[in-house]
């Protein structure tokens, strides 16, 4: 799921206006992306700020999901980088590559 929608609505619309390139730029990175269960995607219809999001989010039993809102107050280009580091950071501890390119 994307954290901040593909086409944002109501509250979104200041992030947009503080940092107009954010959807061209942001939208597909590992950073704004997360796991969450269909039905809670399906319940999200028209998410109207990040703290709407992240309340279906605390429903969510993937702890990187349901902390999202405990992470960041708010979202914007800077916490899609850093939770994207975060991911890379998780993704470099579970898988390890020997020098061969396989898992150890």
């Amino acid at each position: 799921d994307f954290i901040l929608p593909r086409k944002p609505t109501g509250n979104w619309g200041r992030l947009l206006e503080h940092d107009p390139n954010i959807l061209d730029e942001r939208l597909y990175r590992l950073g704004n992306r997360c796991l969450i269960e269909a039905h809670l995607a399906r319940s999200q219809h028209e998410p109207y700020s990040f703290q709407d999001v992240v309340q279906n989010y605390r429903l969510s039993y993937f702890l990187l999901t349901n902390t999202i809102g405990s992470d960041y107050s708010e979202w914007s280009r800077q916490a899609i980088e850093s939770r994207q580091a975060v991911l890379a950071k998780l993704a470099l501890q579970i898988w390890t590559l020997n020098e061969n390119g396989t898992d150890i």
